[in-house]
């Protein structure tokens, strides 16, 4: 019952973190060519740096209210009648 109560938070909680995993490969990418040295690419880099900044900073403290809605159990979904659905 936990884990079917949980699904659609367990789904989204998972596809933040892959998310957020992306981004921080991207960052760490686009962090060792600024320090190779100029190539003419870096205002375009440094904007790259700032949307996973925006992501990390907005969209993954998302990731709590996930955990926490998968933590809380299915014990009131379950109390449910069949017939109130």
């Amino acid at each position: 019952d936990n884990a079917g109560a949980g699904s659609v938070d367990y789904m989204h909680l998972f596809g933040l973190v892959g998310l957020g995993y992306m981004w921080a490969k991207i960052a760490k990418t686009i962090n060792d060519k600024l320090e190779s040295g100029p190539d003419g690419k870096e205002d375009w880099l440094k904007a790259k740096l700032t949307f996973a900044s925006f992501f990390m900073e907005r969209t993954m403290p998302e990731t709590s209210a996930h955990l926490a809605r998968i933590s809380s159990g299915a014990d009131t979904l379950m109390s449910l009648d069949a017939n109130a659905f």
